[in-house]
This record gives C-alpha cells, sequence and structure tokens, in this order.
C-alpha cells in the first residue's frame, strides 16, 4: 500500500505526507476513508464463511459434506473437535476466523428445544453467564435436562417458571452457579413460546 499511496519503491523511498492513523479514519472524522487491508480480508472471510455456513446451493453442499460431516451447523460449531482444519485455503482462512462468527452468534428462544443449557447463548444477554461448568452441563445432559424447554417448573408460574436448585438437588457451590444462571434467565424476562429456536 505504501508503494501504491506515494510512489514508492524498493530503489526509492518517499516521504510520506499522512500518518497511516489518518489514512484509515473514515472521511466524516477527516480521514481517507481507506479501510485496513487486514481487518478488510477478515471481514470478507467472514461473510463468505457466513453465507458458505448457512446458505443453499452448491457451495453449501460441498462444504457441509466435506468439511462439516453433513453435521448439524449448531452442532458443529458447538464443539471444537467436529472441525476439520486442513483442506483448501478458503476453509483454512474460515477455521482461523470462525471464532470471530462465534463471538457474535445468539439463540433467538422458542420452545427450547434446541438450545443447550450451559453451551449456547441467547439473544439478549451479552456476558458469558450463561455458561456452566463442564460437569454441570455433563450432569443436566445426564438427567435429560440439556435443554432450555426442559428445565421449566411443571406449575410455570410467574415467579417459579424455571426449576432452581432445591428442585434440581444442587447443592454449595453449584447450586449457587444455578441459581444465578435462573437469575439471569429471570432478569432477561425469558419465556419460552411455541416458536422454533433459531440462530441468529
Amino acid at each position: 500500500m505504501v508503494n501504491f499511496l506515494w510512489g514508492q519503491s524498493i530503489h526509492s523511498k518517499k516521504y510520506h505526507l499522512v500518518s497511516w492513523q489518518q489514512i484509515f479514519l473514515p472521511r466524516r472524522m477527516g480521514g481517507w476513508g481507506i479501510r485496513q487491508p487486514f481487518w478488510f480480508n477478515v471481514a470478507l472471510s467472514i461473510k463468505s464463511t457466513w453465507r458458505a455456513l448457512v446458505g443453499k446451493g452448491l457451495w453449501h453442499d460441498i462444504i457441509n459434506t466435506k468439511y462439516m460431516k453433513n453435521l448439524p451447523l449448531e452442532l458443529w460449531i458447538r464443539y471444537k473437535h467436529y472441525r476439520h482444519r486442513g483442506g483448501s485455503i478458503f476453509w483454512r482462512s474460515t477455521c482461523r476466523h470462525f471464532h470471530w462468527i462465534q463471538s457474535g452468534l445468539a439463540w433467538q428462544i422458542g420452545d427450547g428445544k434446541r438450545l443447550r443449557i450451559g453451551l449456547d447463548p441467547f439473544a439478549g444477554v451479552t456476558e458469558d453467564s450463561y455458561r456452566l461448568p463442564d460437569h454441570m452441563v455433563l450432569e443436566l445432559q445426564r438427567r435429560g435436562l440439556g435443554r432450555l424447554a426442559n428445565i421449566r417448573h411443571p406449575t410455570g408460574g410467574t415467579l417459579h417458571y424455571w426449576l432452581d436448585s432445591r428442585d434440581l438437588g444442587f447443592t454449595g457451590l453449584d447450586g449457587v452457579i444455578w441459581d444465578r444462571f435462573i437469575g439471569l434467565l429471570s432478569r432477561h424476562g425469558i419465556r419460552l413460546n411455541t416458536n422454533s429456536d433459531y440462530m441468529i
């Protein structure tokens, strides 16, 4: 980019008339409005990756069959060991930048039948408090309570909508962590409905 802007070459160095910060600032802020190549490349990679993962057509079918092994998208996202890091330049770039996609994903809660407790972020929650320790996630799955739909209290009352630590028999630190998680759901007014959960 230096060569392009100032006519610089290996044999002749030119004086840089404007700082890099000024070049990359938006025009409305007095800059030149040129995008930083690194971040522009990352953005394009993320956009093309997301389209390939969730889109339809031949390109999606190839990605799904060759690299995702026909796994559901949410399962492939949840568990890193499913991700195949070899392959084409495009796919290696996908794996390298996937954490950017993952950090922006969330579930819009519907009936709670797809959302995994302690693993999946949900819309409206910006902190990582939806996560639970691995041993608690495994214990919930062992009991058949691994999805959000499974922890609704049978009465479904306003004050007791979700199963708390006493209902599940969690004690000590696990009980505190669980009640904090239930408090998070209640603070955000999260309730189940008849629609399916979907990723956004």
